[in-house]
């Protein structure tokens, strides 16, 4: 699996699982997501210095992207971890977020 930094051709795909009805299980804020509203808020999300959104991909597929919101005044982040959902229950979470976290840091 390699990791790397989100882009905005990976929005479409973001979007697509964020609005997966399992995923939105798992979401403080279980409701769909317009794409209007989604573009908006990713591509400031990729202009954000203390925002980070990772990609995890292998074999060419994306399995699914890791998000981190820092703050580095108080050395906090909050993660959040969605993935693919063709990819779920194939033990690729854990890889997936070590990863991240690694890239982050």
């Amino acid at each position: 699996m390699k990791i790397r930094n989100a882009k905005i051709e990976d929005a479409k795909d973001i979007l697509n699982w964020r609005n997966n009805i399992d995923s939105r299980k798992m979401f403080k804020n279980k409701s769909l997501i317009n794409k209007v509203d989604h573009n908006i808020w990713f591509k400031t999300a990729l202009e954000n210095n203390n925002c980070f959104l990772y990609i995890g991909v292998k074999n060419n597929i994306k399995l699914g992207v890791v998000r981190f919101d820092c703050n580095f005044y108080i050395k906090e982040s909050e993660v959040s971890i969605n993935l693919n959902p063709k990819m779920r229950g194939k033990g690729m979470s854990f890889d997936l977020l070590r990863l991240s976290i690694e890239k982050v840091n």
